[in-house]
This record gives C-alpha cells, sequence and structure tokens, in this order.
C-alpha cells in the first residue's frame, strides 16, 4: 500500500512538472508568434548594446527577444561607452536608408543614439536597461526587454524632437548647475556600484555645489528673473524626469515643438524641494518664489565664469555661453503611438 501511494505521489509530481514545462513552452511560443506578428520582418537590423550601461541581464535579454524577432538579419555589436558613438555611426551606414538600429543602454545611451540617427533617414529603437529610463518612460516604451523588443521592432514609429546645442545635441535634458555637476561626480561610477554610490554622491554635491549666476534669453527676450543665482537650469524635451520616483511635467511632449524650460534659484534645501515638486505637479498653494516652468524653443544662457553642462546626464566641458534649439521630428524612433501613451 505504501507503494502504491508512492507511485500515485511520483505520478502527480511528474503530471505537475509536465504541466508547468507545457506551459513555459506554450508561452514561449506564443511570444514568439506575437513578436513576428508585431515585427519588422524585411530588412537588417543592428543592436548596439552599450556595455558599461545598465544591467547586464537585461542586455541578455533584450539580445535574445530581438533576436527571436529579427531572425538572420540581426547583427549584434556590444561596446564600451567610449566605442558607442563610432558604433552607432557604423551602425547607421550598414542599416542604409530606411534601416533599424536599436540600442540598449540608459539615457545617456539613448540620447547619443538619437543625435546621431537624426543626423539620417534611419529608424531607431530602443531597449532601456539603465538606471533612471527618463527617455524610455516618456515615449512609452517599456522597461521589460522583452516588450521594448517588440517596440524597438515595430512599425509604429513616431518623429522625436531633439535639443541642439553649441555642445553637441540631446534628447531628453539639457542642464546647468546642480544636475551637471552631479553627473560629472558620477562620470566614471558603473555597474552594481550606483544604488550605492550616488545617494552619497548626490548629498555631497548639493553641499558643495555653488550657484551659477546666468543671463538667460527665451526665444529672444531676456528673464526678468536676473536677481537670484540658479541652483540649476534645465531645457527638457522628454517630459519624465526623476526615474522611478521622479514625476512628469503636465502637458509636456517630446514630439511638440517645444521644451519646457525650468529653472530653480538657490535657498533653504526645503524650500526649494517643496516649490519643486508643487510647479512640477501644478500644486503651488501660492505663487511661485524659486521654481519656474514655461515653454520655449530657444535658450541662450551666458556667464562671466564657466559653468559644467551636461546632456542627457552626460557632463561637458565647462563653457560661458550655451545655445540649446528645439529641432522639431528630427529623428525617427519605433515607439507607441501618443495615443496609446496617454492612455496607459
Amino acid at each position: 500500500m505504501v507503494a502504491s501511494l508512492r507511485d500515485r505521489a511520483s505520478s502527480h509530481v511528474m503530471q505537475l512538472l509536465l504541466g508547468v514545462a507545457s506551459a513555459a513552452i506554450a508561452v514561449q511560443v506564443g511570444e514568439a508568434a506575437v513578436m513576428r506578428g508585431l515585427c519588422v520582418a524585411e530588412g537588417l537590423a543592428v543592436l548596439v548594446v552599450n556595455a558599461d550601461s545598465g544591467s547586464s541581464r537585461l542586455s541578455r535579454r533584450a539580445a535574445r527577444a530581438i533576436s527571436r524577432c529579427a531572425g538572420k538579419g540581426l547583427e549584434l555589436i556590444y561596446v564600451g561607452s567610449k566605442e558607442l558613438s563610432g558604433a552607432l555611426h557604423a551602425a547607421q551606414y550598414c542599416t542604409g536608408e530606411g534601416g533599424r538600429v536599436v540600442v540598449a543602454g540608459g539615457d545617456g545611451t539613448a540620447g547619443t543614439a538619437i543625435s546621431i540617427m537624426s543626423q539620417g533617414d534611419g529608424i531607431l529603437g530602443i531597449v532601456p536597461n539603465g538606471t533612471g529610463n527618463d527617455l524610455a518612460r516618456s515615449i512609452g516604451i517599456s522597461l521589460y526587454p522583452e516588450e521594448a523588443a517588440m517596440v524597438a521592432l515595430g512599425r509604429s514609429v513616431r518623429g522625436i524632437d531633439v535639443l541642439a546645442t553649441d555642445l553637441g545635441m540631446a534628447a531628453h535634458a539639457v542642464n546647468v548647475g546642480l544636475v551637471a555637476d552631479f553627473a560629472r561626480r558620477v562620470r566614471d561610477v558603473r555597474g552594481w556600484r550606483r544604488p550605492l554610490v550616488y545617494p552619497l554622491v548626490a548629498l555631497g554635491t548639493w553641499h558643495h555645489h555653488r550657484s551659477v549666476a546666468l543671463k538667460i534669453r527665451v526665444d529672444g527676450e531676456v528673464m526678468a528673473r536676473e536677481a537670484q543665482p540658479y541652483l540649476n537650469v534645465a531645457v527638457l524635451n522628454a517630459p519624465r524626469i526623476g526615474g522611478r520616483i521622479g514625476v512628469t511635467l503636465p502637458g509636456a511632449s517630446p514630439d511638440d515643438g517645444v521644451a519646457q524650460l525650468v529653472t530653480v534659484a538657490r535657498s533653504a534645501w526645503r524650500v526649494v524641494l517643496g516649490e519643486i515638486a508643487g510647479v512640477l505637479r501644478q500644486r503651488a498653494r501660492s505663487a511661485p518664489r524659486y521654481a519656474f516652468v514655461e515653454e520655449v524653443g530657444r535658450v541662450e544662457m551666458h556667464s562671466t565664469s564657466p559653468f559644467v553642462v551636461s546632456l542627457d546626464g552626460e557632463p561637458c566641458k565647462p563653457v560661458t555661453h550655451l545655445r540649446v534649439q528645439v529641432v522639431h521630428h528630427a529623428c525617427r524612433v519605433a515607439a507607441l503611438p501618443r495615443r496609446l501613451v496617454s492612455s496607459r
């Protein structure tokens, strides 16, 4: 009788294991079928992975998903941050006019790719695997590699604006002041150390950062608010800022032909943070004194002393003069239609 019970238990275990295995196979087959239906079947696709950015595990998942979708028409390139620009130029050349280049990385990687792809007629796919992924969040790209892969090789394409500056192009944000200083301090922090190091560096940056005295012209007109030094000045193209714990600028869009100028004056940190949160969420109880948001098409900044600039989180050399211009629909990006993004 004991032997009979053991046989029954073994039989039930085997049935359970076979059921789980069958379900897993069915999910994979179904996913592959969906991906084949949504993805572009013709043409060459090149996946460029920034090995210095984000999670290597997510990059491998993205590569597997895109390989199943693109089949033999996929070329895979792993590079470091220093080789990223050259690899993207090569991928753009290889895919030719109307070709598809997919990039895996964070906001800086995606911004570099958009800047390069905006110089041609190709289509860019983005698979986010960075820390903040604000650009991907702004255009409705999933943070799951398999879903992002389907969108990256899909037929839905949107025109995305680009911020053209004297130092290069940016897709998400141009920062002067505190954020740029933070980007400079964490430039060489890579991999798993980021979540541990970033809070400490952010705290040190806040305590030791010096405000920037700027003269700002917006669309040719000098701004009236010149009295207080600026803690940070940002020109934002993508409405999402702050990653997982961030906020979305009300009414902003990466393809509407205008950017959002966010100016923050120096004050007590509690006052500044509270006012920034209120302004960004449009819940300020009184007229703002330290934080302002306004739509712009062109911005010029001047200072008597050099200031640090960051483009999509990547620090640049200090300058005393900076011009930022919105270029409407400069790059074609594989992304969900606006109506689907807004309904999420």
